[in-house]
This record gives C-alpha cells, sequence and structure tokens, in this order.
C-alpha cells in the first residue's frame, strides 16, 4: 500500500493483492485493474460534493483523460469500466486493458502520481491512502507470474527477496556457483563505495557515498544511476544519473568496473538488468565492466550481478532481447524464459518473486552457463558510511528423480 504524503513524496511500499471476483467484466486475455483511494483532503467538500471548485466529475474527467493518454502511449486499450466518487473517502476505479502492463505496479504507480498531481495543480492539496487488486482475466492460467525487478514490473515492491527460503547449499553446491570469488568480488565493491570520495579527475566530478544516498533521500520514488570508475587516481564514483519511476540512465565507459542503481521498490535485480548487463559485458570497449549493482535502501541490501566468464553470453543475449518486456522490463508472458521458470521448480511457491534472484540465475545457466553469479549483500547504514553484513549467493538445485525439476539453494 502506498501512502503519498504529499504530491512529491511516495512512501515506497506497495499492497498488490490478487482479489478474484465474479462479478467483474470479463476481458478475453486481458486485466482488470481496480484502484481504492482512501483521499483526505485538507478542506473538506461542501453539501455538493465540490472542493474549491473540484467536483467529483472533474476528478473522474482527469481519470478518464490520463486513461486515453496512457492508452495512446503504449498502443493498447486502456478504459475506465467503473468510477465511483460517491464518498471522497472512498474512491472506487476500475481499469480494463487489454495489456498486462496495466497490472504492473509502475503503471499504478504513476497513474495515482498523476492523479494527485493534476488534482493539486487544482489548488486543493489531497493525501492518498491506496490499495489496488489486479484481475487476470484470460483464459486459464497465467504464464507470468516471475516478475521482477525494476519499479515498472509486476511483482511486489518491498519484496526484496525477504521471504526467499531457498535451501542451503552444501560445499560442492557453493564450489559451483563460483561463491567465494563472487563474494570476495562484492567485497571489493562494497570497499569501493566506503572509499570513495568527493573530488575531481580531470573535468570529471567525483562523488562519495553520501551524496549518491542523498539523491535517492531527496527522491526516492524514482531511479538513480551511478558507476564505479577505475581511475588513476584511484577508484571513484562519477557520471549520476537520475531517471523516473521506471528507469534511469546509465552511460557506462571504459573505465567504468560497475553501474549502480536504485530500485525504489526494493526488488532484486530484473531480466532487463540482466540483458543491460550482458550487453555492456559483450562489447569489448568496456574491458573493465565486472558487475551491476542494484540498491534497495529500504531492504539495506545490495544485489550484485557478476560476471564469470565473457567468452559464453551470445545465447544467453539472444534469448534474454528476445524474451524481457521492455515496458515491463520483466520477462514476457509466453517466452521461453516465462515458460522455463513456470515448469522448473518442484513446487509452486518456487515460482513466485519471492525467488526471483534463482529465476534469474536459472536462466542464466541454461543459456550460458558458469558465466555469471547473482548476490545479495545486506548492509548497514552507520554515519553515511555502508557497511557489509552477510554475503549470500543464489542458485538451483536439480531434484533427484523429478523430472528436470529445481529447488532453489542458496551459500552464506
Amino acid at each position: 500500500m502506498y501512502l503519498l504524503r504529499n504530491p512529491q513524496k511516495l512512501e515506497a511500499s506497495i499492497s498488490n493483492l490478487i482479489k478474484p471476483s465474479s462479478t467483474r467484466m470479463y476481458v478475453p486475455g486481458g486485466v482488470l485493474l481496480s484502484i481504492i483511494l482512501e483521499a483526505n483532503f485538507t478542506n473538506r467538500p461542501n453539501n455538493s460534493g465540490i472542493i474549491y471548485g473540484v467536483s467529483q466529475e472533474t476528478i473522474q474527467s482527469i481519470v478518464r483523460s490520463f486513461a486515453r493518454e496512457k492508452s495512446e502511449q503504449h498502443g493498447c486499450r486502456i478504459e475506465v469500466v467503473r468510477f465511483n466518487a460517491a464518498s471522497y473517502g472512498n474512491i472506487l476505479i476500475d481499469l480494463s486493458s487489454d495489456s498486462t502492463l496495466v497490472g504492473s505496479d509502475w503503471f499504478v504507480r504513476e497513474f495515482i502520481y498523476e492523479l494527485m498531481t493534476r488534482i493539486t495543480n487544482l489548488v486543493v492539496n489531497p493525501k492518498f491512502q491506496y490499495t489496488y487488486f489486479v484481475d487476470d482475466l484470460g483464459a486459464g492460467e497465467s504464464e507470468g507470474g516471475n516478475t521482477a525487478g525494476e519499479s515498472n514490473t509486476g511483482g511486489s515492491p518491498g519484496n526484496d527477496n525477504n521471504n526467499n527460503q531457498s535451501a542451503a547449499a552444501t560445499e560442492k553446491e557453493c564450489e559451483s556457483m563460483n561463491s567465494v570469488n563472487t563474494k570476495l568480488l562484492a567485497g571489493s565493491l562494497v570497499t569501493y563505495l566506503q572509499e570513495a570520495e568527493k573530488g575531481n579527475y580531470s573535468q570529471t566530478e567525483l562523488l562519495d557515498w553520501r551524496q549518491f544516498s542523498n539523491f535517492i533521500s531527496e527522491n526516492p520514488t524514482n531511479e538513480h544511476s551511478i558507476n564505479l570508475e577505475n581511475l588513476p587516481n584511484g577508484i571513484g564514483l562519477a557520471h549520476p544519473a537520475h531517471g523516473g519511476p521506471n528507469s534511469a540512465g546509465r552511460s557506462p565507459n571504459s573505465t567504468t568496473i560497475a553501474c549502480m542503481h536504485n530500485h525504489p521498490n526494493e526488488t532484486p535485480p530484473s531480466p532487463k538488468d540482466l540483458l543491460n548487463f550482458i550487453q555492456t559485458c559483450m562489447d569489448p570497449y568496456y574491458e573493465n565492466y565486472k558487475s551491476e549493482i542494484i540498491y534497495c535502501p529500504k531492504s539495506a541490501a545490495l544485489y550484485t550481478i557478476t560476471i564469470n566468464d565473457k567468452t559464453n553470453l551470445k545465447n544467453l543475449c539472444d534469448r534474454l532481447t528476445n524474451d524481457v518486456d521492455s515496458v515491463t522490463n520483466d520477462f514476457k508472458n509466453g517466452s521461453e524464459c516465462s515458460r522455463l521458470i513456470k515448469q522448473s521448480y518442484s513446487k509452486k511457491k518456487y515460482g513466485t518473486t519471492n525467488y526471483l534472484i534463482n529465476h534469474l540465475q536459472l536462466i542464466a545457466e541454461k543459456y550460458a552457463s558458469g558465466s555469471i553469479s547473482f548476490l545479495k549483500v545486506e548492509v548497514e547504514i552507520e554515519n553515511d558510511t555502508i557497511k557489509p553484513k552477510n554475503y549470500t549467493t543464489f542458485g538451483n538445485r536439480l531434484k533427484p528423480n523429478n523430472k528436470g525439476k529445481y529447488e532453489p539453494i542458496k551459500c552464506k
């Protein structure tokens, strides 16, 4: 559930609950998004339901206008099938679409933010608390369900893999996951973040951890990125970029050893993150590039994708290029990767977003065996300094006599 405290600040937590209902409009292959707004206006509406000239009809007009805009932008049908504001304290909005993007948290985030901003522009200062529900109205079970990463994905933000109950890996399995080397590299990256200092190299401005952290604190609902650069005077943080709720630009160069960005919804790396990582690794210009880092401040976690072998990435790159949805940053419904994840696990719960990082390792092993490792670093921030606490690598164990089924594992 998001709590919007003012027009510019969003609390980075949301509830995305599946709420089946036989009374909803049926759209073959489509999605119905139901939003429940609990609106608290600083000025009470008058008896005719108007606040400073803003009527319920005006709010409805704003909702419908934005739905039309997004429909044109994404080339799909998005329409308001229900709007009920009989009470300003309980506004009900149902959106119907033939596209699954409407069921993603980034769409809801943008929709609510835009609604609130446009109402605020009418000289009204509301506070909204909202919950949303997504009904998949297509026939049968959705082949999605492995949503991931970016703030514009359908996974539940705030998840941060806290419910990942992967089994403990054996010593041999940890070796096969390249766990020791992955942890050593992650430790080096955290040390670089600790030791980065403000300054300048040639015409490049260098930043420290506190400055990057402040970017996020000042605008926590957007993504922010920065590079770790291997410069003649040492490792430095440089080239920050500030994006929107869905993404931030990244600009690696020949001295970049890692690119880092935050995930406002606190989720692990997404398939799009993995694709960006692979494409950068395959370009010989980025010869120093070793890792992609995702920072989740509220979860106090860093996730790293690290390279073990750059010579074996083409098949994985081709697969991801075909299967990653550029709008949701997730695997496309019905894609080869989506089907592989759905079919590979011995228990249904292992296919949920709690095991997202295991899913990416499964795909990486399928198409580029041994080339990539995934790791989570639990961190603490003390006196504006980032400090590591625990390191965990993730993988999958092929279950014996179980027809190709896997069990998620982790190595601490």
